[in-house]
């Protein structure tokens, strides 16, 4: 599945002929999910794609947008991706875009069933970082 990023869009798009996946890193940080589905072509931005039906929120950058990793209080009232609790009781994180990495092959899960590769070249790994401020805590995604 091959990974491209648009730094002029702050977008990735994932694609393997038969599906597309678009994220992107919204204004105020967040990761935000523009399009899961029938596959799309290479080049253009689809930012536009931002204002589908998403009954969860309306958020603080205008349209509504499910985020790609949803927390409590965030906004996005679907289950949480991930719940933290910091030691003062607080358990609303504001995880914003902190970095990314493409890389060659599929890294193993160890003890979890999973699709494998027999060379680097036949896939791609896209991991990307988020961070909350005020914990410190960063979340890596793959």
């Amino acid at each position: 599945m091959p990974i491209r990023f648009d730094t002029a869009t702050s977008q990735w798009h994932l694609s393997n002929g038969r599906i597309s996946v678009v994220l992107c890193v919204l204004e105020n940080g967040w990761l935000g999910q523009l399009h899961l589905g029938a596959p799309l072509p290479d080049g253009p931005s689809y930012r536009h794609l931002g204002a589908r039906p998403f009954h969860g929120f309306s958020n603080r950058v205008g349209e509504p947008v499910a985020l790609e990793v949803p927390t409590r209080n965030s906004g996005d009232f679907r289950i949480p991706a991930l719940d933290v609790e910091s030691p003062d009781g607080s358990r609303v994180l504001d995880l914003r875009y902190l970095d990314h990495t493409i890389a060659p092959g599929k890294p193993p899960l160890d003890g979890l069933p999973s699709t494998y590769v027999e060379a680097d070249g036949e896939a791609q790994t896209l991991s990307i970082r988020l961070r909350d401020e005020i914990s410190g805590l960063v979340v890596p995604t793959a």
